[in-house]
């Protein structure tokens, strides 16, 4: 009975010096060290993501005055101003200018709302329109603010031969760009207001323009500059022609009138003939980012070098639409940002230097550049005016 009890102990011996290694391998394969020992070598290598010693500082210089631009699809206007903006402003570590290529001007406010990195946009005047009607988005005037108003672009309507007038539209399939762009929210305001219903169609213009010289589509809505080429380059013969939109109190919200000659685009007006449409303001609108905050003093200095140096935006290499940007203008319905406030203040006192990294004292005399001295009293005539009224809060 001994010896049976003695065999069974040994056997179960054995059993343990077999376990106990694997047991040991099992945990060290987990990334979890044998009871008693430490891990020297996950203590002495870093994570892949962990900056190495001495790169900590240039991702720190690199992120300290970093703003994002939200510009528009890669096509239009909104993003070649983005990119304007980033070649005159830039200013190495001392300021980084981001342009990025997005959705629109409706898609590029709901990116200011909510998409991460998103400091800076350009859009047009009557998006928060558009997005106040579904009532999902409240108090948008407190979380979007503008710093400037930008150019004017023009309402485009091209239409086919067979479409004569606005009414001639009515149930047809209308091309209004894609999903969130400045052309979708304002043909979604437009056409609603003059009474015409269309059959409303997303597609981007460049395709709409394609289904338009094929039928199938009677025409399609765009907002341009002046001789834009997306329709400067549009054959005589393909027919294709733009219609009138009359300006009336339906449209004196946000838009102005504007009208569009024979000389701009002799390919789709006869000779003399102009085109009376609506007028549409740009805006350059931030996100309502608190005093005191990171992002705060990032857009500040931007908004420092944009007004300080506009007057360069207003020579070659940079659109020609710069030359038609009143800083000083107000946008209906919308809150100037009080970083830009600040700053229209200080260049109107002379305290804003063209040179941020240089002392103030060196900024040009607004008596010794008459630039200056125009944009100094255009500053106290807007304010004067300002003064004299309640601001309206939509």
């Amino acid at each position: 009975m001994l010896k049976r009890h003695g065999r069974i102990f040994w056997i179960l011996l054995s059993c343990l010096a077999l376990i106990l290694p694997a047991a040991s391998w099992s945990q060290t394969s987990t990334g979890k060290p044998p009871e008693g020992q430490t891990n020297r070598a996950a203590a002495t290598t870093q994570s892949p993501l962990t900056p190495p010693d001495g790169e900590t500082d240039i991702r720190t210089r690199i992120n300290n005055w970093a703003v994002s631009i939200l510009g528009g699809y890669n096509t239009g206007v909104l993003i070649r101003m983005a990119v304007d903006l980033q070649t005159a402003f830039e200013d190495g570590d001392n300021l980084r200018i981001l342009p990025i290529v997005s959705h629109g001007a409706k898609q590029n406010v709901l990116d200011l709302l909510y998409l991460r990195g998103a400091d800076i946009a350009i859009t047009h005047a009557d998006v928060f329109e558009e997005l106040k009607k579904d009532g999902t988005i409240r108090n948008l005037e407190k979380r979007v603010r503008y710093i400037s108003q930008l150019h004017v672009s023009g309402v485009y309507i091209l239409v086919r031969p067979e479409i004569k007038t606005l009414k001639d539209l009515e149930g047809k399939w209308v091309g209004f760009h894609g999903v969130g762009s400045g052309v979708d929210a304002t043909a979604s305001i437009i056409f609603p207001r003059l009474g015409i219903n269309v059959q409303k169609v997303n597609v981007p213009n460049t395709v709409g323009l394609e289904q338009v010289k094929t039928g199938e589509l009677s025409g399609l809505v765009h907002l341009l500059t002046r001789r834009d080429p997306f329709i400067a380059k549009i054959p005589q013969e393909a027919g294709l022609h733009l219609l009138d939109i009359e300006y009336s109190d339906k449209f004196t919200d946000y838009y102005t009138p504007y009208t569009v000659s024979s000389d701009e685009y002799p390919n789709l007006l006869k000779p003399g003939q102009n085109v009376e449409t609506l007028g549409l303001p740009a805006v350059l609108a931030v996100y309502n980012w608190p005093k005191g905050s990171d992002r705060y003093r990032r857009v500040e200095r931007f908004i420092e070098y944009y007004f300080s140096g506009f007057d360069k935006l207003k020579q070659a290499p940079y659109q020609v639409d710069w030359k038609s940007v009143n800083i000083n203008a107000k946008v209906p319905g919308w809150i100037r940002y009080a970083a830009a406030e600040d700053a229209l203040a200080k260049l109107a006192r002379n305290e804003l230097s063209p040179d941020i990294g240089k002392p103030a004292s060196t900024a040009l005399t607004a008596e010794a550049d008459p630039n200056r001295r125009q944009l100094f009293n255009e500053f106290l005539e807007w304010k004067k005016q300002q003064d004299s009224k309640p601001l309206v809060r939509r």
